[in-house]
């Protein structure tokens, strides 16, 4: 139990209280990426958006998912989140600079 962080103290850290500021960042640095590239339009910033998704998400849990051998529609379920958040994200931020 120990090796999978799974304590059974009083408190216990919510999942909310790790993922905003992580959101944040990944937001942040996604910014960046669309002001390095010079993307104007939505579909510049969706195009930078799924190019984030593969190199920041899916080029990690990829690996994770084979070697655990878990079944694609769990990746799917737990990835399209981050790609769709993405996208919208990415074509956002490409249209409000």
């Amino acid at each position: 139990m120990a090796a999978a962080f799974i304590y059974t103290m009083a408190y216990r850290l919510r999942p909310q209280d790790g993922i905003t500021p992580l959101r944040l960042v990944l937001t942040f640095v996604l910014d960046h990426i669309v002001i390095w590239s010079g993307a104007s339009t939505f579909g510049w910033g969706a195009l930078i958006g799924l190019s984030a998704w593969l190199a920041f998400v899916a080029a990690i849990n990829v690996p994770q998912y084979i070697y655990e051998n878990r079944p694609f529609k769990l990746f799917a379920i737990n990835n399209g989140y981050w790609l769709i958040g993405l996208i919208v994200a990415g074509g956002i931020l490409a249209i409000w600079h």
